[in-house]
Formats: C-alpha cells, sequence, structure tokens
C-alpha cells in the first residue's frame, strides 16, 4: 500500500528534513511525496491531485497555511491536513 503526501514548506532544508524522515518511517511502503514550496503552490497541486495526507506550514510566502485552508473550504476539498 502506497501513501500520497503533499508536504507543504518554504523552508527547502525542512522540507528535505521531512522528507528523508518520512521515508524512514514509510521505508516498507511506497511513498509519493509532492514538495510545494508556498501556499500558492500547494493550492495548484491540491486543485488537481488527491493526497491520502498534506504536511501544511502556516506562515509562507504567496498564501499562508490559513488562506490555503479557506481556500479548500470554499471549494469543497475535504483531505487530511496537519
Amino acid at each position: 500500500m502506497g501513501f500520497s503526501i503533499l508536504l507543504v514548506d518554504d523552508s527547502k532544508f525542512i522540507r528535505k528534513g521531512i522528507a528523508k524522515e518520512l521515508s524512514n518511517i514509510l521505508a516498507d511502503k511506497t511513498l509519493n511525496l509532492t514538495e510545494a514550496a508556498n501556499g500558492k503552490e500547494a493550492l495548484e497541486h491540491l486543485f488537481t491531485t488527491s493526497f491520502d495526507l498534506v504536511l501544511l506550514d502556516l506562515t509562507m510566502p504567496e498564501k499562508n497555511g490559513y488562506e490555503v485552508l479557506e481556500a479548500l473550504k470554499e471549494k469543497g476539498i475535504r483531505t487530511n491536513i496537519i
């Protein structure tokens, strides 16, 4: 069984670290990890792709995490978000 995760953070360093840990944690699973550097990129992915989980930073350029959540609510998109 595989997991599709969207990792959203403006820090490349943070994304790299979390991606490494996810790979270790889910070593026996197929991991489809997509990264976004800001809220605008995140919404582009979320409007076109379904994810099992979204790891969302709240303080980012372009659109912050709160704005991403509001846009998802307006579109009626429901997904698991941390």
